[in-house]
């Protein structure tokens, strides 16, 4: 087979003809769907901000409360679901992987990690985002408030890369050959990415969706690699 139309099959997305592995494709769509629902049961967990949280402490800290609740939970599912898909599905996101990141994509991995940093900072008249958040004056609650959102912010985006995870792998099955877009990224910001608009009413709402995406190309960009793209996106989620 020439060079030529190697690449050209290399660029078009081909269904497995297999029939049987297009059918064992599904059950990684079917655990992505499960994870995703697992996730934002967490939500379930405002319910109770009169009957328990309001008990404990009238103001700001329900808000503290319901994020320590929620992504304590998030963690524990994702826990849990993980013991079920090393069981069921025999893989992992948390492979070894035999060859360290080649010195290019490290570069490539730094420049697509600082530049929106940059960019988003330039746009908050050069101040980092956290900065902008958490304001010129905050009080000892309101900085206990912030970190414990991130918590919840690091669980969800956790959930998410294990999405892409599942994602590309059932992708990987059910087309022999595709081309290298990230259709992890275009899953998390389809499902993560609107049900965080939908939640969460952030300033930085649409920016955080858009994340999803960018996560998926990290993913990537790092050969598959969870706990580089994990760290990478909590990077660009706080700063």
């Amino acid at each position: 087979m020439s060079t030529t139309k190697l690449k050209n099959e290399r660029t078009r997305f081909r269904i497995n003809p297999d029939g049987a592995a297009r059918r064992r494709s599904l059950r990684y769509f079917f655990a992505a769907g499960v994870l995703l629902l697992g996730v934002y049961l967490s939500e379930l967990f405002r319910l109770l901000k009169k009957p328990l949280f309001s008990k404990v402490y009238y103001g700001n800290l329900n808000t503290t409360f319901f994020a320590l609740s929620a992504a304590a939970y998030i963690f524990l599912f994702i826990l849990v679901f993980h013991r079920q898909i090393k069981k069921r599905l025999h893989v992992s996101p948390f492979q070894k992987h035999p060859e360290p990141l080649s010195l290019s994509r490290k570069g490539i991995l730094y420049l697509l990690t600082v530049l929106p940093i940059l960019l988003t900072a330039a746009m908050l008249n050069f101040r980092f985002k956290l900065i902008y958040e958490l304001g010129e004056r905050i009080t000892g609650m309101s900085l206990l408030g912030n970190a414990v959102s991130y918590f919840l912010a690091a669980a969800k985006l956790f959930g998410a890369v294990y999405l892409i995870f599942l994602m590309e792998q059932g992708c990987d099955i059910l087309f022999s050959s595709r081309p290298p877009v990230p259709i992890g990224g275009a899953a998390a910001l389809l499902t993560f990415g609107v049900l965080e608009l939908v939640f969460t009413g952030s300033t930085f709402g649409v920016l955080y969706a858009l994340l999803f995406l960018y996560d998926g190309i990290l993913y990537l960009i790092s050969g598959r690699r969870f706990g580089v793209t994990f760290a990478l996106a909590l990077i660009l989620y706080i700063l």
